[in-house]
């Protein structure tokens, strides 16, 4: 059996007085470094084995997000369990049917205003991890909206965080800014990579374009993970006046990035790498070089590790260490290029038939949102009694006033097969 150390032990003996989280809020800034960190997961990881969590437990992870929360969701690990996160924005009527369909044998709440240490170091060691072992169960949402709990093993983290800083780099400075929801695989992969790496998480409550705006500008923070919409916000909120020497990469995922979206980035400096990735297979999968342009669509090559191909029906299987089993039919749709590089990934399930040609959502949406009016949009589907669905955009305005309608059309039969050009054209504030 293949054993590794816990990541915190391991970087607390190589690194015991670095800073290992910042945790920023409206009320301030409060740090904890390897060393106090450790002992902190230690402490935590003996109450919570008085209260018989062990190796293999299931262990929910409620409450708010802060110091105390990391601490928590390390020492669960600490003892080998099972972390199952909750999200910290549901109701507790949402938390609690959450809790049934989970059916976890244990419940943890991080407790609020837990920044300080107890000053206890006698808390108990840290078992090895067994790399085919379950880490994290987190919750992704069916076609139906029930959830469905999907296992990553120690495996697929290590060789997803390996991959990652390959492509990324790995500086030994680097304070990776964490604004992500974490009971989804993007946020809590930052934790993860930050921990084996012995580097600083700078972590937020939740998403605050000004936030993220001064982080970006005044040095705190040498890399950021956000989504399209959230760097939209950061660029439209007015407080990125200059982007510092010290970022070195905003890693975007979870949508295409735009051709305007890009444009913006490259003209304030801002070093973007566009990725895709999926929870089953520990988050990244592809991405590019901080800075590099690229097409819409385009999500660079598979990081090492992992092996991307598209079958017949265009579906995209990836093989090697970060999937499970070894081997992943995923369920989205794309091209690999013979250069190896992803693009044009779109979930399958969500393409539109019309007529019997297949119409992707995600690429209709790609080419309107070039257009200097469109400022968001999304294309959905129509039923139809002629062609049996028929697309049907939805739009937010940018700065620019809304098209005549004959002409944002000539301008989509333009760029658009004929059967892709949407049936209607609705604008919404």
């Amino acid at each position: 059996m293949s054993l590794i150390p816990h990541p915190i032990a391991s970087s607390a003996a190589a690194r015991p007085d670095h800073v290992a989280v910042v945790f920023v809020s409206e009320e301030g800034s409060s740090r904890l470094t390897y060393g106090e960190l450790c002992d902190r997961v230690a402490s935590r990881a003996s109450d919570l084995a008085a209260e018989g969590l062990e190796q293999g437990s299931r262990v929910a992870l409620t409450g708010p997000v802060g110091i105390d929360w990391l601490v928590t969701f390390h020492a669960i690990g600490w003892l080998g369990g099972v972390v199952i996160p909750a999200s910290a924005r549901w109701t507790e009527d949402e938390v609690e049917k959450w809790i049934r369909i989970a059916a976890p044998d244990f419940r943890v709440a991080a407790r609020e205003n837990e920044n300080d240490s107890d000053g206890r170091t006698n808390g108990m060691g840290p078992r090895a991890w067994p790399l085919d072992e379950t880490r994290w169960e987190i919750a992704t949402s069916g076609s139906s909206g029930k959830p469905t709990f999907c296992s990553l093993t120690t495996q697929q983290l290590v060789f997803s965080a390996m991959g990652s800083a390959v492509r990324l780099g790995h500086h030994l400075d680097d304070r990776w800014l964490c604004c992500l929801p974490l009971n989804h695989v993007g946020g809590l992969a930052i934790l993860m990579r930050c921990a084996w790496l012995g580097t600083t998480v700078v972590l937020h409550p939740s998403f605050s374009a000004q936030a993220v705006a001064r982080a970006m500008s005044d040095g705190s923070t040498t890399m950021v993970s956000l989504v399209p919409t959230m760097l939209n916000a950061v660029f439209e909120s007015g407080s990125l006046a200059r982007v510092s020497d010290r970022l070195r990469v905003v890693l975007l995922g979870g949508a295409s990035a735009s051709e305007d979206l890009q444009e913006r980035a490259t003209r304030l400096g801002v070093p973007l790498s566009v990725t895709w990735g999926m929870t089953e297979c520990g988050s990244q999968l592809t991405t590019t070089l901080p800075g590099e342009r690229v097409p819409p669509g385009d999500v660079g090559p598979a990081l090492p590790f992992c092996q991307v191909h598209a079958d017949a029906d265009q579906i995209l299987t990836v093989t090697g260490p970060v999937a499970p089993a070894m081997h992943w039919r995923s369920g989205d749709r794309g091209r690999v290029s013979a250069a190896g590089r992803v693009a044009d990934v779109g979930r399958a399930d969500g393409v539109i038939i019309s007529g019997g040609e297949n119409i992707s959502p995600q690429r209709v949406e790609m080419i309107l949102q070039s257009h200097p009016a469109v400022k968001e949009v999304v294309v959905v589907a129509r039923s139809d009694s002629t062609w049996g669905q028929r697309p049907v955009a939805w739009m937010v305005a940018g700065d620019d006033q809304i098209p005549m309608e004959d002409e944002f059309r000539a301008w989509c039969v333009q760029r658009l097969m004929a059967h892709e050009v949407p049936m209607l054209f609705r604008w919404r504030d």
